[in-house]
């Protein structure tokens, strides 16, 4: 059973992220992309996640990404 994905340094953006939607439960490393939004549509998708790296990303910290931050 596949427990980690790293998918760090891969220019992904907020787009990228739908394809993801099948895992469930892993460790996923989104470190070191290009996104910058979470959108809310997205967030039931990454709360499936055991754990989830952002690290590295130009996150906004405005009104975009309010659903995300809260």
């Amino acid at each position: 059973k596949m427990s980690h994905v790293d998918l760090s340094h891969n220019s992904l953006t907020c787009d990228s992220i739908a394809s993801v939607s099948h895992f469930k439960g892993i460790y996923l490393n989104l470190a070191a992309n290009s996104i910058n939004i979470i959108p809310p549509h997205l967030l039931p998708i990454l709360s499936q996640q055991s754990t989830i790296n952002f690290s590295h990303n130009p996150l906004d910290c405005t009104c975009s990404n309010i659903h995300f931050l809260t």
